[in-house]
């Protein structure tokens, strides 16, 4: 597998995961409601929504968040195009 696909299948596999997890925690908890990862104290999975942005921020309602959305596109769409930049330009480890 070359690296573009490697890269590809990676970020692919990463959003498979995520919004996978994030169904079933909204199917399977109550809001509040968690558990321990691998029984560790300090790694945590809890059932809670976040109405805004980091740390709970609120920004303008709706429009504030398709605002967010937007620009979230964005950026991923332009580390997305760095990455890819990087691979053309041959980088020889273009994640660090």
């Amino acid at each position: 597998m070359n690296k573009k696909n490697l890269i590809l299948f990676t970020i692919a596999a990463i959003l498979v995961v995520d919004q996978l997890s994030k169904i079933w925690i909204k199917t399977n908890l109550e809001y509040g409601s968690g558990f321990n990862i691998l029984g560790l104290d300090w790694a945590k999975i809890q059932f809670v929504e976040n109405e805004g942005m980091a740390f709970g921020i609120s920004y303008g309602g709706i429009n504030g968040k398709y605002v967010l959305s937007i620009f979230r596109i964005i950026m991923a769409g332009f580390l997305g195009y760095i990455l890819f930049s990087l691979l053309k330009a041959n980088e020889k480890n273009p994640c660090f």
